[in-house]
């Protein structure tokens, strides 16, 4: 009976009892992206919050009030610098909404670890948090070009980010994700790039404001660790996605088998791969098989491509020009950043578990001579609405 009781008062205690640490809303700032560079001169982090300001989004206020705002404070850590925040703003911030994290390219180069501890010991930031190299600039310059059609800032990057499965030219990794291959023995992490580039100085419709620059989310960057090694461009980026099978949608373009100078395309639709290690005396061998299924969506040179033997040389100009692209981008990493993003460790501790125990604390060394075969399959299903080309004489 006495247990009986118990059990009641405690379960009226916890449905009379309100969040002892609640913030009401007209209390908190919601941060949408966040940015970490350091100081290269007194080694302090450099802590860029972007808040929205909820008063512009109404349509009474105009288009003159600016829809976001950059907090920018400094300190020893992250904790010490959003300690700042409170001195200099009237609003506590709020991250469980953040969408980007963006690094400074100097941070990154110089082993953002103690960084990622708080990032990840936080329960205000979110696993799927897209982390992101800011390349050339720092995070609060690239926070603050104002471009597309996006109110908030932190919105258009993450829009960007979505719109990758168009082109498969970069990649971008969740803050989960980092962790995860930061903490294998058998993989090197990776994480998304952007850049400001410049354009053509335009005008917005509405504001009148002037742009001069614009975001590139472009390539991929390559960890040792949380150490930054370099980039892969776009070129090398989609050629690491076919062997990676990250490549929803994309097109690629390669020089025609009839022609000289010209260039076909192909809308890619599905690509399967596959990695296989094979055990040798002398090493592991990895068997790489790519399968790639598109149509045809673009043609300059005058090949009939209503005959199927056509569409066949097409297919093994496309296959030869997938491999070269894929010899190319697996070189530089065996030989300029030595870094094995492409998972060929962890799929030897699949495969040989044993073995891996033994060879994965010099997997590294190692990584930069491992053999590997290519097996390229290239379907190409149709021609889009054209049957033949546009043979047409110009006189």
């Amino acid at each position: 009976m006495k247990k009986m009781l118990m059990t009641a008062v405690l379960c009226l205690i916890t449905l009379f009892t309100g969040c002892w640490d609640k913030k009401e809303l007209n209390e908190i700032a919601i941060i949408l992206a966040l940015g970490l560079d350091k100081d290269r001169n007194t080694n302090e982090l450099i802590f860029s919050s972007q808040v929205v300001n909820p008063q512009a989004l109404q349509p009474e206020k105009g288009s003159n009030t600016f829809t976001t705002d950059i907090i920018t404070t400094r300190g020893k850590d992250i904790l010490d610098a959003r300690k700042e925040i409170s001195k200099k703003f009237d609003r506590y911030p709020f991250y469980s909404h953040n969408r980007v994290i963006i690094i400074s390219e100097y941070l990154a180069m110089n082993d953002f670890r103690p960084i990622l501890d708080r990032l990840v010991r936080s329960n205000e930031v979110r696993p799927l948090d897209w982390i992101i190299i800011a390349k050339g600039v720092s995070p609060e310059e690239l926070l603050k070009v104002k471009h597309g059609m996006s109110q908030i800032q932190a919105f258009y990057l993450n829009d960007i980010i979505k719109q990758r499965n168009q082109h498969s030219e970069a990649n971008v990794t969740y803050l989960q994700q980092f962790v995860e291959d930061f903490l294998s023995d058998g993989i090197n992490p990776t994480a998304g790039v952007m850049e400001v580039i410049p354009n053509t100085p335009s005008y917005s419709s509405s504001a009148q404001t002037p742009t001069t620059g614009e975001i590139k989310l472009t390539g991929l960057a390559v960890f040792k660790k949380t150490q930054l090694l370099g980039y892969l461009s776009d070129r090398e980026t989609t050629a690491i996605n076919f062997i990676i099978g990250k490549i929803k949608k994309a097109t690629f373009s390669f020089p025609s088998p009839t022609e000289t100078g010209k260039v076909l395309s192909i809308h890619i639709n599905r690509v399967r791969s596959k990695i296989n290690p094979e055990k040798y005396p002398d090493g592991y061998t990895f068997n790489i098989k790519v399968d790639i299924a598109g149509h045809l969506g673009e043609q300059q040179d005058k090949s009939d491509i209503s005959l199927p033997k056509t569409i066949e040389s097409l297919q093994t100009a496309l296959n030869e020009a997938v491999e070269k692209e894929i010899r190319l981008a697996v070189n530089k990493l065996q030989n300029d950043l030595q870094a094995d993003i492409l998972g060929f460790g962890s799929a030897v501790s699949r495969k040989y578990p044993k073995d891996w125990k033994s060879i994965k604390g010099h997997w590294e060394d190692m990584f930069p001579n491992v053999k590997y075969t290519l097996t390229i399959n290239s379907r190409i299903s149709r021609t889009e609405l054209l049957k033949k080309t546009l043979n047409i004489e110009v006189k």
